[in-house]
């Protein structure tokens, strides 16, 4: 967020549109691309899963977290 100046945007009177537009128009630094290819170069032959999840989604007892949005990937081993 301070790569891009979310903070500031994201507690503004801006409508809920903009701070969607803010947020989803936003880059990430370039180190967050290199650690991602870095964990996949290691992880290549092992399934991974993604889910949408914060530490405010969560309550003790109910956890919120992949409720928006799930991503799986088998990274299944070509056999042929």
């Amino acid at each position: 967020m301070d790569h891009n100046n979310l903070y500031s945007v994201a507690m503004s009177d801006l409508s809920d549109e903009d701070i969607l537009n803010s947020f989803i128009n936003a880059e990430l630094p370039g180190r967050v691309y290199q650690d991602f290819y870095a964990f996949l170069a290691v992880s290549r032959n092992h399934p991974i899963a993604v889910r949408s999840s914060s530490k405010l989604e969560d309550s003790h007892y109910q956890p919120f977290a992949g409720v928006v949005f799930n991503l799986y990937d088998p990274r299944l081993a070509d056999t042929t």
